[in-house]
């Protein structure tokens, strides 16, 4: 009775040790996604865009399906939309302490469709994403995020 005892003692151990093991050994995530809000400078006219309070995103499933909305936008010509202040800017950039910075990705949210506008002179600038799942689901990172921000 009492080896069996010090057996399950054993086992509970070596589960939280397990499992202590593999949750520090889980890999982190290759990019760092920051969603920030944009804003009018002063004088100008020009826009910047605040990721001072922005956090990165830390789910997966988040990263993935921003990824994954990105790839399903299709290539439009600039709309009217564009003409105004955008909603959100993604930033995708690496986790190292280079901070290369991989993509700059700017917003604007309507009820059915997402148009953005990639800062990359090497593929088409204006693409919108219109699939509603896609849709749906990026609005509510981008919502999620933007707590942060109390005006917003």
């Amino acid at each position: 009775m009492k080896i069996k005892k010090i057996l399950i003692v054993i086992l509970v151990l070596f589960l939280i040790i397990s499992n202590i093991y593999f949750v520090i050994r889980t890999p982190k995530l290759d990019y760092k996604i920051l969603i920030g809000i944009p804003v009018n400078s002063e004088g100008d006219n020009s826009v910047g865009v605040d990721f001072t309070k922005s956090k990165p995103l830390k789910d997966k499933e988040d990263v993935t399906t921003i990824f994954l909305s990105l790839l399903r936008a299709r290539t439009i010509d600039k709309t009217e939309t564009t003409e105004h202040l955008p909603d959100a800017v993604i930033t995708i950039s690496d986790y190292s302490q280079a901070c290369i910075s991989y993509a700059q990705i700017t917003l604007w949210l309507d009820e059915s469709s997402i148009v953005l506008k990639i800062e990359d002179s090497r593929i088409p600038n204006y693409k919108k994403i219109e699939n509603i799942y896609d849709v749906t689901e990026l609005k509510k990172i981008i919502k999620r995020q933007m707590k942060f921000y109390k005006e917003y």
